[in-house]
């Protein structure tokens, strides 16, 4: 369950912080 939950906020920032680092830089 933590692997799972972690691999999900992990995908979820990727997700997040890519257009975010795009739009910033």
């Amino acid at each position: 369950m933590l692997r799972a939950e972690f691999s999900i906020r992990a995908a979820a920032v990727s997700l997040l912080s890519g257009p975010m680092f795009s739009y910033f830089f």
